[in-house]
């Protein structure tokens, strides 16, 4: 008996929910955390191949799934006197996701795979909307780079890719040619909300 297995974040879209607190430094300078939700989907493909016997495509299964991320970030707004107003930023969050057994039974003699993350570096840039003394309108237009981390989890067991199908002579198992695609490089995305001002030094 050979096993091979593999989980991995990939690439895909989704939205987000994010709730961010700072701290004004001065007029211009916002430090914080972040902290948010992104909705996607896990998908499974469990394929069983028995010697002797032929067999069809891997069963594929998808779900609802979920991510989450936090992180600091550090943003400056330009002409903080106006009511419309331009800003950059940017911040380091660790993306944590969820591992195979919380959607699929796993056979106990197989070890779970390790809970997926990956850190990202976050540039953005946006504007933000005066609606009153207290409350802003922002829109953001963030890029994430990717940093490093554990986005991708491989698992063996037994003699993988010495069992050949007698049709084709190949191994059943093949770990060269199905590996771990990993984590997009680089990402993007709009956001849009409010946020409220309360407590900290009045600037004038």
């Amino acid at each position: 008996t050979e096993a091979y297995a593999w989980h991995s974040m990939e690439a895909g879209t989704g939205f987000v929910t994010e709730v961010a607190v700072g701290y004004g430094i001065t007029s211009e300078v916002e430090m914080g955390m972040q902290f948010g939700f992104a909705t996607g989907k896990y998908r499974t493909v469990v394929d069983s191949k028995v010697t002797g016997n032929s067999s069809g495509d891997g069963l594929e299964e998808s779900y609802a799934n979920s991510s989450s991320y936090i992180g600091p970030y550090v943003q400056s707004v330009f002409r903080p006197a106006h009511r419309f107003r331009p800003l950059v930023g940017g911040g380091v969050v660790v993306w944590t996701g969820t591992t195979v057994d919380k959607h699929e039974d796993v056979v106990e003699a197989y070890d779970t795979f390790s809970q997926p993350t990956i850190w990202v570096m976050q540039l953005k840039g946006g504007l933000e909307f005066e609606v009153s003394k207290l409350v802003d309108f922002y829109l953001h237009v963030p890029v994430t780079i990717g940093l490093g981390g554990g986005s991708v989890d491989t698992f063996k067991s037994g003699p993988v890719g010495e069992a050949k199908d007698p049709d084709t002579d190949k191994p059943f198992i093949q770990p060269h040619a199905d590996k771990p695609p990993g984590a997009a490089p680089i990402g993007g995305g709009v956001m849009f909300g409010l946020q409220f001002k309360f407590f900290g030094p009045k600037f004038h």
